[in-house]
């Protein structure tokens, strides 16, 4: 409420301990509003809140000042981009997402309009992925229109330009160089990670690391190391004694010129 005056907004709930309540327009600047959540809220036993739950706020002065591009990935004037990299800017301030897609954020080459999708992290960067590799040893040129508002609705006051110069097409495959197990190893502790080092780094979005006894997928987490040549596979339970698995990995190395994949397979320890 502002005073005594209802907001109008929607609430959601996560399922489980947290409800938000987003109102359905801004807030007026430098005032005093409360919050409550009255005893009608119940647990799942059917409980009632004991008494009810009041909070107060106010808000900050009116939002004027124009958002701008901080920084961009890759940066202007970079060379030797990878042919399959995503284009990021970020900006001073928290982003209105409707005001972020690809008439606002645009990726040429020469004059000619790059395909692509704009996705928004939610808060202040936005993404252009390339529906395709770039080509090879090229100049591409980003831009961020005046069309991009902030949650206030205050445009940018220029547009933002960068460029950048992509590398040189890398025709050289990657490879595996070896694996922890190895292909038919026995007597693997039933607390090992598996793990794989490949040639090369491998685009971290593209890849799958699969373990399996039988048919059976054994759940885990995946890490990298900062070269992403070794990709390491913790599960999340320990292994069963005496008994064989089959790890599998595929993915496309970072320049995104070709595929990768290998499978191996070894016995944990009686």
């Amino acid at each position: 409420m502002q005073g005594t005056t209802p907001v109008a907004g929607t609430v959601k709930f996560d399922g489980y301990e947290t409800a938000i309540l987003t109102p359905t327009k801004m807030l007026s600047p430098n005032t005093a509003y409360i919050a409550m959540i009255t005893t009608a809220v119940k647990c799942l036993g059917g409980n009632s809140l004991a008494q009810n739950f009041v909070w107060s706020f106010t808000t900050g002065l009116s939002q004027t000042t124009a958002p701008i591009v901080v920084s961009a990935v890759t940066a202007n004037g970079v060379s030797g981009v990878p042919l399959n990299s995503s284009i990021t800017a970020k900006f001073s301030e928290a982003i209105n997402p409707m005001s972020i897609n690809v008439i606002t954020f645009t990726l040429a080459e020469g004059k000619t309009p790059v395909d692509g999708t704009v996705s928004f992290d939610g808060t202040n960067a936005a993404v252009f992925t390339p529906l395709n590799n770039l080509s090879s040893a090229t100049i591409y040129t980003a831009t961020v229109t005046t069309g991009v508002t902030d949650l206030a609705g205050i445009h940018m006051a220029n547009s933002y330009t960068w460029t950048f110069t992509t590398g040189q097409l890398d025709t050289i495959h990657p490879t595996v160089v070896s694996t922890n197990p190895q292909n038919g190893a026995t007597g693997v502790a039933i607390n090992s990670t598996v793990s794989i080092i490949f040639s090369e780094g491998l685009n971290p979005t593209t890849l799958a690391f699969v373990l399996k006894r039988g048919n059976n997928s054994i759940p885990g987490t995946i890490t990298y190391d900062p070269t992403f040549t070794v990709v390491t596979f913790t599960p999340g339970i320990n292994l069963s004694s005496n008994t064989p698995y089959t790890a599998s990995v595929s993915g496309w190395g970072l320049d995104g010129y070709s595929p990768v994949s290998a499978i191996w397979s070894f016995r944990t320890a009686p």
